[in-house]
């Protein structure tokens, strides 16, 4: 999905595309079963609905939900702008393939050892942050990281915890690419937000998912801005690009998932739903949320195949924390582009506070209202901006 030719691109699209029929029909029944017994669990525990339970469980109100909701269906046309540009940029007109959705734009051909990724990240986080920069020196030094891939590994990347312990454990899949250097200050985010809950009492560490990628979120944001600074013109455009795939992904694609989710739940209240419905609800989804921004004869009718966020029995509506999380990071972001070095011991606090309140009482406590829709469209003016800047970048080529 990422390499930089087309047809490498569209060939592993048409062979994903083309395996799922094997594996529908089977999925199709996990999916609605693991549905229908989330219905039976609010029924017997008295949640009003599957959406609320995974409310109550992300410690989220309605109100917050659909101020982030509401501001979200706002940004999409904005989103929708940005496919089609990218669509201009690899050489075609109107909607953006969707496998070209992660194509890379512009170049950073600058690629890094495990070693120059940790200089990188010392050097920047110890100008901005001392105390980040001790978690990530000890990351490196006591050997939290699992970076490279290998053959049996898991794909992706994943921090967890261990409080007793006061340490991290770090999985990665590091191949020397800004992306993956940019991963692992992700990952090291979740490290300082786990060692920021070492100084609370054990009952008081376990962070909702809302809440869950604000330092992650932060740790990515601070690199890329720093990395702006020192870019060229090309390396520019291809920094700014990232950034608006991944808004966009936790944007756009969210919302599709949040109204396939929806859909899927209301429907196994009646009945179940086969394969090609699920393919149905799920097209649909997309054209609801990517509109011309995609071309609506090359969409993925088997996302809901693909995403494990569907198939867990006592987590539901596993989607729009991500969004909100990535929102509400660089909402904080912005409090210490204000503040600078003095906003560091809020963020402290900020961090050791996640798992001991109500999410919008948490951030109250930096001064953020999450149950104000304005607060979410402040947020994404910022990639109303990073589009118009690489718009301009674009224009210049």
């Amino acid at each position: 999905a990422c390499d930089a030719r087309a047809d490498v691109r569209k060939a592993a699209y048409e062979a994903e595309i083309a395996a799922y029929p094997r594996l529908e029909t089977g999925m199709a029944a996990c999916l609605n079963a693991i549905k229908g017994e989330a219905l039976t669990m609010c029924s017997l525990r008295n949640f009003p609905s599957v959406l609320d339970w995974s409310l109550i469980v992300s410690r989220m109100d309605r109100e917050t939900l659909d101020a982030l909701l509401n501001a979200m269906r706002g940004a999409l046309p904005m989103f929708r702008r940005y496919f089609r540009l990218k669509a201009k940029m690899l050489g075609y007109e109107g909607g953006l393939k969707f496998y070209d959705l992660f194509a890379p734009v512009g170049k950073v051909t600058k690629t890094y050892t495990l070693d120059e990724a940790r200089d990188l990240l010392l050097r920047v986080f110890g100008d901005y942050c001392p105390a980040i920069q001790n978690v990530m020196r000890r990351a490196f030094a006591e050997n939290w990281i699992d970076a490279y891939p290998r053959e049996g590994k898991e794909g992706g990347a994943f921090c967890a915890g261990e409080p007793s312990l006061g340490i991290s454990y770090v999985l990665t899949n590091f191949d020397g690419s800004f992306s993956d250097v940019s991963t692992l200050a992700h990952e090291l985010g979740h490290a300082f937000h786990n060692d920021c809950l070492n100084e609370v009492s054990p009952l008081m560490t376990d962070t909702p998912m809302p809440l869950a990628e604000t330092a992650s979120t932060f740790n990515e944001l601070l690199l890329a801005e720093r990395m702006q600074k020192l870019a060229s013109p090309e390396e520019e455009a291809a920094l700014l690009e990232m950034q608006l795939s991944d808004a966009a992904q936790v944007i756009v694609d969210i919302m599709s998932r949040f109204l396939f989710e929806s859909e899927v739940v209301e429907r196994r209240k009646t009945g179940t739903t086969s394969a090609r419905g699920l393919c149905e609800i799920m097209l649909d989804a997309q054209k609801q949320t990517y509109g011309d921004g995609l071309d609506e004869n090359c969409l993925h009718p088997y996302m809901w195949a693909c995403k494990s966020h569907y198939y867990s029995a006592d987590l539901h509506f596993y989607n729009f924390p991500y969004a909100f999380g990535h929102l509400f990071g660089l909402g904080v972001f912005k409090k210490y582009l204000e503040k600078g070095a003095a906003f560091m011991p809020e963020y402290d606090a900020l961090l050791a506070s996640c798992g001991s309140g109500l999410v919008r009482d948490v951030a109250a406590g930096v001064g953020i209202d999450v149950a104000s829709v304005d607060y979410w469209r402040g947020a994404l003016d910022v990639f109303r901006g990073e589009l118009d800047e690489f718009e301009h970048l674009c224009e210049r080529r």
